[in-house]
């Protein structure tokens, strides 16, 4: 214990509590196994191991190169990036491989964003809506479609509304129905928000209206009054 004790000084906090307690309680991942690394040969593993921080900035910097690397290149990088997505249990970073993995154009990296919707973490779930906002698709509009039906977490699901506006594909509007039938005015918010953006119709605050043309309908819309702000107003 003395050992650990002085360990304290000089590794990340997180390293001492998994020496301390055993790694196979920390929180992992869905989309991937976690291979203890600790005992005896402790001493050679954490040597020279970099910070979360670090390692954010790191990725950071590898995802601004991204554009400049061949086809090759990025798809290397993608599988580096699984290797380490897999093995990674601090939350923060994981996030951050995400938003670096939004900008592979690779079907690999695609892969990996749709497999992190099943991460234990909010915030690599919101990042990975993100990330799909920004790629094409029937299955991309598929995906989030499901987030904001099947999804718990209500900050994921808000993101998932979010990205469907984001999308460029008027298939997504059908998909936002749901959103405007949900009980949240924020949800019906942002539904109407990013229905607004996918077409070139402005129904202003009106839900019902919204939503009949996500069924296709054209909607008779008179005038919306003091009811109709009401909804901006409650989510303002």
């Amino acid at each position: 214990m003395n050992h650990l004790i002085k360990r304290s000084f000089s590794a990340p906090l997180w390293l001492v509590i998994c020496a301390i307690v055993g790694c196979a309680d920390a929180p992992v991942s869905d989309w991937y196994t976690y291979v203890p690394t600790w005992g005896p040969l402790q001493e050679k593993n954490t040597s020279g191991i970099k910070t979360p921080a670090e390692r954010i900035d790191e990725l950071e910097v590898l995802a601004a190169r991204v554009s400049d690397m061949s086809p090759a290149e990025q798809e290397r990088t993608t599988a580096e990036l699984a290797t380490e997505i897999r093995a990674e249990l601090d939350p923060m970073v994981r996030a951050q491989i995400v938003r670096t993995l939004a900008e592979m154009p690779t079907q690999s990296a695609a892969v990996l964003i749709q497999a992190g919707l099943q991460d234990t973490d909010r915030d690599v779930r919101v990042e990975c809506c993100h990330a799909l906002g920004r790629r094409r698709g029937p299955e991309v509009i598929a995906l989030l479609a499901g987030v904001i039906t099947g999804e718990e977490d209500n900050e994921v699901r808000l993101a998932a509304v979010r990205a469907l506006g984001q999308v460029d594909d008027q298939a997504a509007i059908g998909a936002l129905r749901p959103a405007l039938e949900d009980a949240d005015p924020a949800m019906q918010y942002l539904a109407v928000q990013s229905m607004r953006n996918l077409s070139d119709r402005d129904f202003g605050n009106d839900v019902n209206a919204w939503s009949q043309f996500a069924t296709g309908v054209e909607p008779q819309v008179e005038n919306q009054g003091i009811a109709s702000s009401l909804l901006s107003w409650w989510v303002e």
